[in-house]
């Protein structure tokens, strides 16, 4: 995994923590204003969806990443800044807590 991709890795992981998807004000600082979600099921969610959705479910569930991968389309200027789109994918296995 190069170096930008571990970047996205630890910040997707980071995402599924359950200490941060229960607070709004946490991922409130990872997600951007701008941020969409394609999930698997085909709903798309947007950032004020997610942070009304994780941050009121009382699940606790840990998530197993694998096949991780980042693809991106850099902007005009040939960066990853505004204007660039970047698609993150992964696989996951998802245990369920008893509490």
């Amino acid at each position: 995994m190069n170096e930008l991709t571990q970047q996205f890795y630890n910040l997707e992981t980071l995402l599924l923590k359950p200490e941060v998807r229960s607070s709004r004000e946490e991922l409130g600082k990872l997600l951007a204003d701008d941020f969409v979600e394609f999930g698997s099921s085909g709903s798309v969610y947007r950032k004020s969806d997610t942070l009304a959705s994780l941050t009121t479910t009382t699940d606790k569930v840990v998530y197993e990443v694998s096949d991780f991968e980042a693809k991106g389309k850099k902007n005009r200027a040939g960066l990853c800044g505004a204007g660039a789109v970047l698609c993150i994918m992964w696989d996951d296995v998802r245990t369920f807590m008893l509490i």
